[in-house]
């Protein structure tokens, strides 16, 4: 796909957004743009469209704003300006900084002047000066353009908030292409130890085969700090969680000892755990010290990272006496798909501060594998008006629609769209808001994207190990059917009057509509369920619903912006107070003749029953065929093995008697498990064998 090609296509997907949900073409690029930004971790955080222009009551300059998204894991804030304009424009120096300035004037504006007296109460924009009036909010600005940029970054003039430079970044049609398109999907992180301590003293720990190497090195707080403060979030891309709250148990010690005890703390915080693709050193009388790291990620420690510019920032301490151990592990040049499981377990091993359960490394269970597998075997029938079948691609790894295109023809590509339309991917996130929304979970769904997605991951985590069958055709079906639902009533609110008025708060607005929903479905048909399938078998949302979910909407945001004990609405929505209130004080009335929409419970269980029963088979096939991958030979070496390390269970023992007979014999389904539960056993233990043949 050439840059021209990929324009092409974002932005005639832009003009179908800005149609369906009723607003313009520079709102829709926004909202598409930090999507993708998102997804792709270069932001941590839900974008709130905030658009406000208008002119500087003392100054006279023109201001501007068009939205804002909040970093809680760095306490950052993200002011965005939208420059959409005509394919042949470029992005100048003097348009960049002309679109910087009005966001900077916009922020003199709140804090020196009585602007936000004259701002609608229970809007985006009103929550945006709310949070701009914090003491100590750490500020950056976004510039976002189809143009192609023809200035760069250190040209521009500097900007500065409450004295304090502000990290400025154009994001123009180039780089959206190169991030999106190439699977580049973020920028290295090298960090230039020399320049800001002289280099970090370190060991050589370990060599582990012909790419990785292991040093154990100590970084002083105060740099440690000073470069999450520039690098936020992405510093923590490879992490298994975002920071946690000050408030819980481990984190209140952390911060303890950064207030009381400073000179403790290398003796009693357990470090950092990091990875790079390239480290540099320089040989000095004492050893060697690190100078330099590229593609530089913590992947355990964000929440010590954290709390110490959390400190600072906050608590106005010094880091001067503090210093960090870090276990630093060079893992070289190596396909994405390996980097990312060393990086997994690496987090899974190293991870010792806080309980993290296997769900926390969500990107490799085998539940994603499932419903990827589930996405490209299942046909939905064809929509009204066209003629054939088409897939819901689920993506598993980030990309991999992308991805999977990169080496078809023309045709090939065409054939395939038409199959997968784009409209049908599924991302992770957008699985798990989907789900959430629909178990009445509102309110951790409007925590953002990530913070709904790992409280799902946790969920599923323990689900999966209960009973796997459940998450079958049947679930991939009705999740289908729920994003169909999600997305007409997100079409649905954006062209209501009322909501045109103020555009806030929509994400809040559909997630608390789809739940109170449910909610009120259970309540006026205690056994019965809507009937997801029809909706699959549809592919598109009845029109008996569109009434009934207009009247929901309003109720909802009227509840939200109404009277509330917090004023910030956002973080009311956050609030699990906030669903209990909803469900005690709205009555919704759904009409008697809405149940020929729902199934009985009797049926519904029987359809998943017969569901579970078919995927028992599908997974005792795929057992079967990974035991039978391995020689009758191997097998009586893993019998070995697990002899010598007494890792034998007795039923184990047995199912090992058969499987080292194969092919002569052939194990049962039961024995299959118990086998492949032994492998992963081994396989913690440090022992690994390679199948005959690809299983």
């Amino acid at each position: 796909m050439t840059l021209e090609e990929f324009r092409a296509d974002l932005e005639a997907e832009v003009g179908r957004n800005a149609l369906d949900f009723g607003h313009g073409t520079t709102a829709a690029f926004a909202e598409k743009i930090t999507a993708m930004m998102r997804d792709a971790e270069y932001l941590n955080g839900d974008y709130q469209a905030s658009f406000f222009k208008g002119v500087h009551p003392r100054r006279k300059s023109n201001l501007r704003v068009d939205g804002f998204i909040q970093d809680e894991t760095d306490d950052s804030l993200i002011l965005f300006a939208v420059c959409y304009v005509d394919a042949r424009e470029n992005m100048t120096q003097l348009l960049a900084e002309s679109n910087f300035k009005m966001i900077a004037e916009f922020v003199d504006a709140i804090l020196t002047t009585k602007l936000s007296e004259t701002f609608e109460e229970s809007t985006t924009v009103a929550e945006l000066a709310e949070i701009l009036k914090t003491p100590d909010v750490k500020i950056k600005f976004i510039l976002l353009t189809n143009a192609k940029r023809s200035v760069q970054r250190k040209e521009l003039k500097k900007f500065f908030v409450r004295d304090a430079e502000v990290d400025c970044q154009i994001w123009d049609i180039e780089r959206i292409f190169e991030a999106f398109t190439s699977l580049q999907v973020r920028e290295p992180i090298k960090i230039d130890f020399k320049a800001c301590a002289d280099g970090l003293p370190c060991l050589k720990a370990a060599t582990i085969g012909n790419e990785c190497k292991s040093f154990l090195c100590v970084i002083p707080g105060k740099i440690l700090a000073d470069i999450y403060e520039q690098y936020g979030s992405r510093l923590l891309e490879g992490n298994v969680r975002s920071f946690l709250s000050t408030k819980r148990a481990v984190n209140k010690k952390i911060r303890a000892t950064i207030l009381n005890r400073p000179e403790m703390f290398f003796a009693f915080n357990n470090g950092i755990a990091a990875t790079a693709k390239q480290l540099e050193f320089e040989n000095v009388d004492d050893g060697i010290r690190l100078t330099a790291a590229t593609d530089f990620q913590i992947i355990n420690g964000g929440q010590t990272t954290a709390l110490l510019l959390n400190a600072r920032l906050k608590d106005k301490v010094s880091l001067e006496k503090i210093f960090v151990q870090m276990k630093l592990t060079q893992i070289g040049e190596m396909e994405t798909g390996e980097q990312d499981k060393l990086i997994g377990e690496i987090s899974r091993s190293s991870n010792s501060q806080n309980k993290v359960s296997e769900a926390d490394f969500f990107s490799t269970h085998p539940f994603h594998v499932e419903m990827e597998k589930i996405s490209r075997r299942i046909f939905a029938q064809p929509k009204k008006g066209e003629q054939s079948q088409t897939q819901w691609f689920y993506e598993r790894a980030r990309g991999q629609y992308v991805q999977e295109q990169m080496k078809m023809t023309e045709r090939e590509k065409k054939i395939f769209q038409r199959k997968n339309p784009k409209s049908q991917v599924l991302s992770k996130t957008d699985f798990a808001k989907y789900r959430m929304s629909w178990q009445e979970r509102p309110d951790i769904v409007s925590k953002g994207a990530q913070a709904n997605f790992m409280k799902f991951a946790e969920e599923i985590g323990t689900a999966w190990d209960k009973d796997k069958t459940q998450f079958n055709d049947h679930y991939f079906r009705e999740t289908v059917a729920l994003a169909i639902i999600f997305h007409a009533v997100e079409t649905l609110v954006s062209r209501q009057e009322w909501y045109q008025r103020t555009k806030s708060y929509r994400a809040n607005i559909v997630t608390y509509s789809l739940a109170i929903f449910h909610h009120a479905l259970k309540k006026k048909f205690p056994d019965r369920e809507l009937n997801l399938l029809a909706v699959w078998t549809a592919q598109e949302l009845p029109p008996d619903f569109e009434k009934i979910f207009a009247d929901i909407a309003l109720s909802v945001n009227n509840f939200i912006t109404g009277d509330r004990p917090i004023s910030n609405v956002t973080q009311w929505c956050k609030q699990e107070s906030c669903w209990k209130r909803m469900k005690d004080s709205l009555q919704i009335e759904l009409p008697a003749d809405f149940s020929r929409w729902t199934i009985s419970g009797k049926e519904l269980r029987s359809e998943k029953k017969t569901s579970e029963e078919i995927q028992k088979t599908s997974f005792e096939v795929d057992a079967q065929a990974k035991v039978l991958s391995f020689s009758g030979e191997t097998w009586k070496k893993i019998f070995l093995d697990a002899t010598a390390r007494h890792l034998l269970s007795a039923e184990e023992n047995s199912a090992l008697k058969t499987a080292m007979k194969i092919p002569m014999k052939i194990p049962q389904p039961f024995q299959c498990e118990k086998l492949l539960r032994l492998l992963e056993r081994l396989e913690e233990n440090g022992l690994t064998y390679e199948p005959a043949s690809e299983p």
